[in-house]
């Protein structure tokens, strides 16, 4: 019995919202100076848009936090990174609930998220349930 590899191109073909065939079927007099890498990377855009990021303890004390490949990921996906903790952050992304921005999102019911969460948005080009990627609670009380 074989299983079905989730592959990302075709989920990516499935959840484009009809910008692919725009790409290929609207305008074709003009299809050969378009580049489907920008047509890409803005579909990519989409996928964590609105989404205001702060990372607790997920990288390197002394490691530029722009640098990080997560905080370039999540960026890539169209999420605001931050590290000024305010209002309108919308998801901490930790692996410890019991650090102060985690126990911050729990009190200001904000999304609480392991960094997979951001890893598998990118890979699947969708943004991925927040619950399925909860940060353990019960772990750090």
């Amino acid at each position: 019995m074989k299983t079905r590899v989730m592959e990302p191109m075709p989920l990516l073909l499935e959840s484009s919202n009809g910008s692919i065939p725009y790409f290929f079927h609207e305008l074709e007099d003009e299809l050969a100076g378009r580049d489907v890498r920008q047509v890409l990377k803005t579909l990519r855009k989409e996928v964590l848009e609105g989404c205001k990021i702060i990372f607790s303890r997920v990288f390197p004390t002394h490691f530029p936090a722009r640098q990080h490949q997560l905080w370039k990921m999540a960026e890539q996906l169209g999420a605001t990174c931050t590290v000024d903790l305010d209002d309108s952050v919308t998801h901490v992304v930790a692996t410890d609930a019991g650090t102060e921005k985690s126990r911050w999102a729990v009190k200001e019911k904000k999304s609480l998220v392991h960094p997979r969460w951001i890893e598998a948005s990118y890979y699947f080009w969708k943004r991925q349930p927040e619950e399925s990627f909860s940060v353990d609670q019960k772990a750090s009380s």
